[in-house]
């Protein structure tokens, strides 16, 4: 929107980096407020609707990974890119660290086979098992989002800091890996 000229990814790929930053931060900004008003209004349904927050909280965070990922020139279609947001929604700021592939090479360390691109073996399981944390971890947040008035600044609260930690974290690997690849090393 902010820049027609800019509806290709190898268009996106050249365009300045403050550009891509702002759009990117933007994004960052909807999504937010997005899930914030997910958990108040599954908050404040009570239990019945408390079931469905957690799926939802997950769409709108890959959702926006996804968007975040685009503004930055990688193409989400591909199998290894959704892999690597499901990494970073699972992961969170320890994708940075431990599942961050720049190129093809360190895809090992995740157990990318270079012929597929698709998580196999070691990095399955490593994937796997981050998804399983992060549902924990947000549904023992979660709990006190059963009581009708109080679940609804709980989950609108919940909601925004995850989905906030997790666009953050999500801007500054896709912005990392820009920079790898438009710089190099």
């Amino acid at each position: 929107r902010r820049d027609p000229a800019l509806r290709t990814l190898d268009r996106i790929r050249d365009a300045p980096l403050e550009l891509l930053d702002e759009v990117a931060w933007s994004i960052t900004l909807e999504n937010r407020v997005a899930a914030a008003l997910e958990g108040l209004g599954c908050g404040l349904g009570g239990p019945t609707l408390v079931l469905i927050d957690l799926p939802m909280l997950l769409m709108v965070n890959l959702n926006a990974i996804a968007a975040i990922a685009t503004t930055y020139g990688f193409d989400v279609a591909q199998s290894a890119e959704r892999d690597f947001a499901i990494a970073l929604l699972a992961g969170g700021a320890d994708a940075l660290r431990q599942r961050l592939v720049l190129d093809e090479g360190e895809g090992e360390r995740l157990g990318l086979r270079p012929t597929t691109g698709r998580l196999g073996g070691r990095g399955a399981l490593a994937l796997h098992e981050a998804a399983a944390e992060v549902a924990g971890r947000i549904a023992r947040q979660k709990v006190l989002q059963v009581i009708p008035i109080l679940g609804g600044a709980v989950g609108a609260g919940l909601n925004f800091h995850f989905t906030h930690t997790t666009t953050r974290t999500a801007v500054m690997a896709y912005r990392y890996r820009w920079l790898m690849r438009r710089f190099g090393s």
